[in-house]
């Protein structure tokens, strides 16, 4: 039986649906609809982990948008207040 964690799925989405490196939107508001419907076409989530904007205008100039489970969630210095901590949903993926 093969471990789950090791396959990879490579989702069917037509070309003008599929992001790639370097796509200029003329708004935040743009790229993350385009983004969310390509994850929605692919059966994932998504979440915005960052931004750049130029520090003279402080006009946005980046944004990176991730599978909402990227990552690992890093820890917590309030742990130790926590009454009831919720479950890791992060899980390293790189989609």
């Amino acid at each position: 039986m093969e471990d789950s964690s090791s396959l990879l799925v490579t989702p069917q989405v037509s070309e003008e649906y599929t992001p790639s490196k370097g796509m200029e939107f003329a708004s935040d508001e743009e790229a993350y609809m385009f983004y969310n419907d390509y994850a929605r076409r692919a059966y994932f989530g998504i979440r915005k982990e960052y931004g750049n904007k130029c520090r003279k205008t402080k006009v946005l100039t980046s944004r990176r948008f991730v599978c909402d489970r990227e990552g690992l969630r890093g820890k917590d210095v309030r742990d130790h207040k926590t009454n009831r901590a919720r479950a890791e949903s992060r899980c390293g993926c790189d989609a």
